[in-house]
């Protein structure tokens, strides 16, 4: 038998199947090459672009971070780097990329009397000084055309640019922004926020205080529209050493009093500061001063910077003496209470300049003088050395700022409390009821006549007669106080035998005595308990011949033995009341002429 196999075929790659395969996946892997080369420039690219806009916008925040008018009038395209200026990355941090940057700054001006921007860059070449503008007249609010620069009404459009070239040799890959940088005071910006303190005001959280009319010592007065005006009872505040001179007190206009409440409407922070200054080695010269904050018929407005450039410009010849321990505000008071020939617009001493007809100053008297040890004046200006200066300081907007000077039209004392008393001594300083209101309606007579009454504005700042409005208010009643005579301020003296070990203690005298709660009394010559001898006690729980210390535990002391005397030193009171008034510029008189037309 003859057997026949099949064998089975056997199967594979031929070479050219492989060498088929091979070039479809060397394409594929070339064009993921491709993508991942296109994804890398992409990624480089995005970079690139998104360094080149922080750099604009790192530049423009530069260029809007000014602190200062003075600082915001020399920003131009060339402030703090050179245009086009190359940013090298020699340290990687702009990612391998060497950038340039430029920046064009053009300033505006609004023109109020045609309502359109004007572009003065192109226009005036001497822009950057700020001197005054001849090629544009612009509206200072006031009713009168001035060429001089104009707070709040200037602004300059800032344009950044950043080329670079990208990973493939195109250099006109460009990364612009654009922004405006307003001409406002940066401590200014709080007032934008500003809105009428009425009780009906739903965009500012109303401010509660205690009715100041509940301290006896505050006289308030009514201003109108069932508001009142007052201060805040004055109170020495020593900050450090011996010697700060240095009174605070607070202003409150307030309305809607309910309660033993009141809403506040305005409050303005007062700083009076006597301070030591020096003439001997002034600021350095890049020290810029601030001039005065006044009042501006609505508000304290906030002081502008020493102009770097221009008529009137200066620095500070004054700063406060560092070797005197005194107030931190004098460091502003010093450099600032000056007012140089050729400033313009509010001076500190107002009463004590001379200007021209474009608001410049053309002489002053204003000197400095160097107060002694008794406190009285030199009789000779300091020309080069310490002198003595006196400021008023506002907290304006968050900061404290030196003041225009007060005009002190009215001082007058006020009787008190207990002048009938048998011992012809005032056991309080809280004024007289009938004084207070004696004084209030004088007051309000008083600024009625000098602002109400008056129609010649160019008169607001002289103080009128004031004889017949305090005599029509009996403003110095009683006349005279009847004191006894050779009254010396001490009423009683009485012998004590005896001082307990007690808290309080508890002295005795050998007779009895007048004492009333409330006096101050001295101890003197007791003998065990010395520690009593020469010292000032309010007294308590007085009985015919006993009164307690207050605050005094005499239980440690050593034992009372003998002798000693109490002595009452009881006085007299003068409760003395200033009527202190702000020197008003146009701004101020204006608004008090816009209120009397409008007010119905």
């Amino acid at each position: 038998m003859i057997s026949i196999s099949r064998q089975k075929r056997r199967r594979g790659f031929s070479l050219i199947e492989v060498l088929v395969a091979v070039v479809i996946l060397s394409v594929g892997l070339l064009a993921l090459a491709s993508l991942q080369l296109s994804l890398i420039r992409s990624s480089s690219d995005a970079k690139a672009q998104t360094v080149a806009a922080g750099l604009a916008k790192a530049r423009i925040e530069t260029l809007r971070s000014f602190q200062s008018l003075s600082a915001y009038r020399t920003l131009v395209a060339t402030t703090g780097e050179a245009s086009p200026v190359t940013l090298n990355d020699s340290g990687g941090d702009l990612g391998g990329v060497n950038f340039t940057r430029t920046t064009s700054v053009n300033r505006f001006l609004y023109n109020k009397a045609t309502g359109l921007f004007v572009d003065l860059t192109a226009a005036n070449s001497a822009y950057t000084t700020y001197t005054d503008i001849q090629l544009l007249a612009l509206n200072n609010n006031d009713g009168v055309t001035s060429p001089q620069y104009v707070t709040g009404k200037d602004f300059k459009r800032v344009t950044v640019g950043v080329t670079w070239t990208d990973s493939v040799g195109d250099s006109t890959r460009r990364v612009s922004m654009e922004d405006v940088i307003d001409g406002l005071d940066p401590t200014e910006s709080a007032s934008l926020m500003t809105v009428l303190a009425t009780v009906s005001s739903a965009r500012k959280l109303e401010k509660k205080i205690a009715d100041p009319a509940l301290d006896a010592m505050v006289i308030p007065i009514a201003v109108g529209g069932g508001s009142e005006s007052a201060a805040s009872n004055p109170k020495p505040v020593v900050t450090s050493g011996r010697d700060t001179i240095q009174t605070h007190f607070d202003v409150y206009t307030y309305n809607a009093v309910s309660g033993g409440t009141a809403n506040v409407q305005q409050v303005v922070a007062t700083d009076v500061v006597a301070c030591t200054c020096t003439l001997a080695s002034p600021p350095a010269s890049t020290v810029r001063g601030k001039r005065p904050t006044y009042w501006n018929g609505s508000r304290y407005a906030v002081p502008a910077d020493v102009d770097a450039t221009g008529a009137g410009s200066y620095s500070p010849p004054a700063k406060a003496d560092p070797a005197t321990t005194q107030s931190p505000l004098c460091t502003a008071c010093c450099r600032d209470h000056i007012d140089p020939v050729g400033v313009k617009g509010a001076t500190f001493s107002p009463r004590m300049v001379t200007k021209d007809v474009d608001d410049k100053v053309t002489a002053t008297t204003h000197s400095h003088y160097l107060a002694n040890s008794l406190g009285t004046a030199w009789t000779a200006p300091v020309a080069n050395g310490k002198f003595s200066e006196a400021c008023r300081v506002i907290l304006v907007d968050g900061f404290r700022r030196t003041a225009t000077d007060l005009s002190n039209d009215y001082f007058g004392l006020l009787a008190t409390k207990d002048l009938s008393n048998t011992a012809y001594y005032a056991s309080s300083s809280v004024p007289d009821a009938t004084a207070t209101t004696n004084y209030q309606g004088f007051v309000v007579d008083y600024l009625d006549t000098r602002f109400t009454n008056n129609s010649v504005s160019t008169t607001y700042n002289t103080s009128p007669s004031t004889s017949t409005m305090v005599t029509t208010h009996s403003l110095n009643q009683p006349a005279t106080v009847t004191i006894g005579t050779g009254f010396t301020g001490v009423v009683s003296t009485f012998n004590v035998n005896g001082v307990t070990k007690a808290n309080p203690a508890v002295v005795s005298t050998s007779a009895t005595h007048n004492f009333a709660n409330g006096d101050r009394i001295t101890i003197s010559g007791v003998g065990g308990m010395t520690v009593l001898n020469g010292n000032s006690y309010i007294i308590a729980g007085v009985t015919g011949s006993t009164f307690q210390l207050v605050g005094v535990d005499s239980s440690t002391y050593a034992t009372y033995t003998s002798g000693g005397t109490a002595v009452d030193n009881r006085g007299k009171w003068l409760h003395a009341r200033g009527l202190y008034m702000d020197y008003l510029e146009k701004d101020a008189v204006l608004a008090i002429g816009n209120a009397k037309t409008t007010c119905p």
